[in-house]
């Protein structure tokens, strides 16, 4: 095997010559229909030839092959393309002295590996498998890859951080003091924060969730990381509250002092678009409130009325297909009354 030259401008990467050539020899020497020529062998030669000190050139190294009996030689060169590796390998046959080339791109060891597996291949007729996760390690050097690291900041208190899938500590629920990982080798990683009850929810079939991100992290690069997490119950309540209002009706007899229009569109538990329409209106009159609703949900309209005499507290709810109106009126003083009312999503409850 001859040198893999470096053609990338920059001499960081000259290291890289000697771990391709021993991540090879390693592959080769797995398979027994290979042999591979002994390096002692090789210097002995090269030493009566007086090349030891040299640098052969491929006219030179095809020659040596021939005086070891050697079939096939390999030689080859990388350089960096953005942030990878392009590695080519020229595995040349001794008698006609022609190359064939191989040519992979990349990070991590497996692509060593995957040059390996097709020269075996074309040498045995054999597939080999060299590749495996254990070998998805990054090749670029350490110098390259400076430590990155990843500061959460939560208000969540005592919930388990994790960080793909380990433990590495409890949150303080101080939103201004983040909870710091340190010392991080650059690739991707998967942030859960973990508290009973606590989480998000995914739409629209309601599923519940520990808070999770996933992140990449470049060398030497800081990121923050903001987990928004909330009790589920809280969220459904969220959810479920489509419209809520309050409004205070005066005297003004025979005449609507109160008079609104919501428009609401929703995503049901299968999937599907509701567009709902809400008209409410109230008004007093001599010792009565009166409120009216009218409701259209996909072209159905629904209407719902309340009268409340002073003195009164009253609650009516009417359920329309997938929601529910309940209009309140608060009617104990003459001149004033308190009416409010919550339209409400039925597909989902707070306790599911």
């Amino acid at each position: 095997m001859l040198e893999i030259k470096n053609q990338s401008k920059d001499t960081q990467y000259d290291y890289m010559e000697n771990l391709v050539k021993a991540i090879l020899q390693f592959d080769f020497a797995t398979v027994k229909q290979l042999k591979l020529i002994d390096k002692t062998a090789v210097e002995k030669a090269l030493q009566e030839q007086e090349l030891l000190q040299c640098k052969l050139k491929l006219d030179e190294a095809l020659n040596l092959a021939v005086s070891l009996e050697a079939e096939y030689l390999i030689t080859g060169k990388y350089v960096m393309v953005a942030d990878e590796l392009e590695i080519t390998i020229s595995l040349y046959e001794v008698k006609t002295q022609q190359p064939v080339n191989y040519i992979e791109q990349g990070r991590s060891e497996n692509l060593i590996h995957a040059i390996a597996e097709q020269i075996v291949f074309r040498l045995t007729g054999k597939m080999e498998e060299f590749q495996s996760e254990l070998y998805e390690r990054s090749l670029i050097s350490l110098i390259d890859e400076k430590a990155g690291s990843i500061s959460l900041h939560t208000t969540l208190k005592d919930a388990e951080v994790f960080l793909n899938d380990e433990l590495v500590g409890i949150t303080t629920g101080l939103l201004h003091t983040p909870f710091k990982i340190e010392n991080l080798n650059p690739g991707m990683y998967v942030l859960r924060v973990y508290l009973p009850e606590f989480g998000v929810i995914k739409l629209p079939e309601v599923t519940f969730h520990d808070w999770q991100q996933e992140i990449e992290i470049t060398p030497g690069k800081h990121y923050v990381a903001k987990a928004n997490i909330e009790h589920f119950s809280y969220l459904l309540t969220n959810l479920i509250e489509l419209v809520s209002e309050k409004a205070d009706l005066s005297l003004a007899a025979g005449k609507e002092n109160y008079n609104r229009s919501h428009e609401v569109v929703f995503l049901d538990r299968q999937g599907k678009e509701v567009n709902l329409t809400a008209h409410v209106t109230g008004s007093m009159e001599g010792d009565k409130v009166t409120i009216k609703a009218k409701i259209n949900q996909n072209e159905t309209e629904q209407e719902i009325e309340d009268i409340c005499a002073l003195g009164e507290s009253k609650s009516i709810s009417k359920k329309i297909d997938r929601v529910k109106l309940t209009i309140t009126t608060d009617y104990k003083y003459k001149n004033k009354a308190i009416v409010s009312y919550l339209l409400e999503r039925t597909d989902i409850s707070a306790n599911m």
